[in-house]
């Protein structure tokens, strides 16, 4: 079943045109990512899906609804959680609280002085259950400001996760770690996507990466799509190669 869909995105700013002409279709359970140079479009196409941004034209679909230039709340209800290319926490909170918060929120009990005791222990529960996805059980009362970046990083996906949306959308998830924080990340965005049924777009310039998680790559480059398909036809796609990895003359 076709989760996410694109028809003719185009996001423009003035003369400049980031997203061309976007049509995309993402498949229920995939993991894709989408890659190009930057400046290619991919964080751009992410902010008019999740209407961080309106589109100039064309139309998002997410499970056969109409989503286009919804605010990001009403999206994030629907189905759709995101995470950033900068991490955004609350640093002096501690990352248990965190994802209570975000639970409470997503349960629309973050208004009430004091949640009925159902919805807070429901909050707490799940909360929990998010520390132990994460790999942060050890961590839950710490201040999200006192943990390594890969934490950190690792606590804004349990953000994005406290609605358990059926898409989720990560931008430079990796983004400044080091080998080892690296592959940790892997392994738990792996096991994430699989045990919950996650259907996933990333975009992620580790290549590594890239070819150690998506079932599927789509190459944008200066706003269009090029290509599109599994790992192994892109890989070796010669226009990929001009485009994307530095190699002039690979798409003659």
């Amino acid at each position: 079943m076709t989760l996410l869909e694109t028809s003719e995105l185009t996001k423009s700013f003035g003369r400049m045109v980031a997203v061309d002409r976007v049509d995309l279709a993402v498949r229920e359970g995939e993991l894709t990512a989408v890659i190009g140079p930057n400046g290619a479009g991919k964080t751009t196409l992410f902010n008019v899906v999740t209407g961080k941004l309106r589109p100039t034209a064309g139309q998002v679909r997410f499970r056969g609804e109409d989503i286009t230039g919804l605010p990001p709340h009403a999206v994030i209800r629907r189905g759709i959680g995101r995470s950033f290319q900068v991490t955004n926490l609350f640093p002096e909170l501690p990352v248990f609280d965190s994802l209570r918060v975000a639970v409470l929120s997503h349960l629309r009990l973050t208004g009430q002085v004091l949640p009925t005791h159902r919805g807070a222990r429901a909050a707490a529960g799940e909360a929990e259950q998010l520390l132990r996805e994460l790999g942060l059980e050890a961590h839950g009362g710490r201040l999200c400001g006192t943990l390594s970046h890969a934490d950190q990083r690792a606590v804004e996906i349990g953000l994005a996760l406290a609605g358990r949306p059926r898409l989720l959308l990560l931008d430079e998830p990796t983004a400044g770690m080091g080998l080892e924080e690296t592959a940790a990340m892997v392994r738990m965005m792996h096991g994430l996507a699989h045990r919950n049924g996650l259907t996933v777009v990333l975009v992620e310039h580790d290549m590594d990466v890239v070819f150690a998680l998506a079932e599927r790559i789509v190459v944008m480059h200066q706003g269009r799509i090029i290509a599109d398909g599994p790992p192994e036809s892109v890989r070796d796609n010669p226009g990929v190669r001009e485009a994307y990895l530095g190699e002039p003359g690979a798409g003659r």
